[in-house]
Parts: C-alpha cells; sequence; structure tokens
C-alpha cells in the first residue's frame, strides 16, 4: 500500500521504538538521515524491515556498543543502510541469513528467535522494488535496503 511519507519518520519511529533498551544497554544510536522528503512507500513494509534489522542488533550486536543507520535519496530510490559493531556475520553464513529458519548461532544461550526475520525483510524489500543485502563489513554488520519510492505526485 502506497502513501505518501518520509523514510526519515519511519527510521525515528522506529528508533523511538527501541531507545529506552538501547539505553540501558548502552548502545549509542548514530542517525544520519537524508531521506525527509514525502515519497510513495508501504510505511508498514519499510517499518517492518526497520524493526528486524534493529531487533537483530539488539539481540545479536548490542555488545558492539553502536547502532548507525543512513538514509539516503537518489532519482526515484531510497537506501537505508543499519550497521553495527557487534560479532558480525561469519562468511561462511553471508547468503545463508536471508534463508528462512537459518540462525547464525544455535546455541541456547543466545537470543530466541526463529530465524525467519532477514527472511521476511528481503521478501519485503523485493516486493517494494528493491532489496535488502549484507554487505561486506570489517567490524559488525552492515544491511543495505534499496527501495523503489517515486516521488509524491511522480508515481508511475
Amino acid at each position: 500500500r502506497l502513501q505518501p511519507a518520509s523514510i526519515d519518520e519511519i527510521v525515528r519511529r522506529v528508533v523511538e521504538q527501541f531507545a529506552p533498551t538501547f539505553e540501558r544497554l548502552g548502545v549509542r544510536m548514530e542517525l544520519e538521515l537524508a531521506a525527509e522528503s514525502r515519497v510513495l512507500v508501504d510505511d508498514d513494509a519499510v517499518e517492518q524491515i526497520l524493526v528486524n534489522l534493529v531487533s537483530n542488533v539488539e539481540k545479536y550486536a548490542a555488545t558492539g556498543g553502536v547502532l548507525r543507520i543512513a538514509t539516503s535519496v537518489g532519482g526515484s530510490r531510497t537506501k537505508i543502510s543499519v550497521s553495527d559493531a557487534g560479532p558480525g556475520i561469519p562468511s561462511t553464513m553471508r547468503d545463508a541469513v536471508f534463508e528462512p529458519f537459518v540462525r547464525v548461532s544455535s546455541r541456547l544461550e543466545d537470543a530466541a528467535g526463529t530465524g525467519i526475520g532477514l527472511s521476511i525483510a528481503r521478501d519485503l524489500a523485493r516486493v517494494h522494488g528493491g532489496d535488502l543485502s549484507l554487505l561486506e563489513s570489517t567490524i559488525g554488520a552492515s544491511f543495505c535496503v534499496d527501495l523503489s519510492t517515486p516521488e509524491v505526485g511522480n508515481a508511475t
């Protein structure tokens, strides 16, 4: 359901949800937001993608102490990067993390979850004319959400 919205407003709303937990865990949030203009976007889908990525930082990478989210717009595309300084994702798991029911760690003491979040997030990004990818990173994990986001009034 495409409707006029600001990607930056969606990011702020998601970050607000996690702020108390990140404050308690000592995770610093760094935002570099440059997608304030209103575009046609499925607000709920983008929020669900971001909630999954930020929730994964809470579950797996809070020890890294930082969450970075940056947005940018180019033409009718919007990119959102979500990065952390946690333990990262082993290179052997780079492709598998997007498969349903795959988790990087199967240790019982690790965070609970079914391993479908990234699969759903990628599917939502693809339905939105884009993709979700895991970027090369020497520290932590870094994801890029690329979405088709026509300007309001320029939808085709």
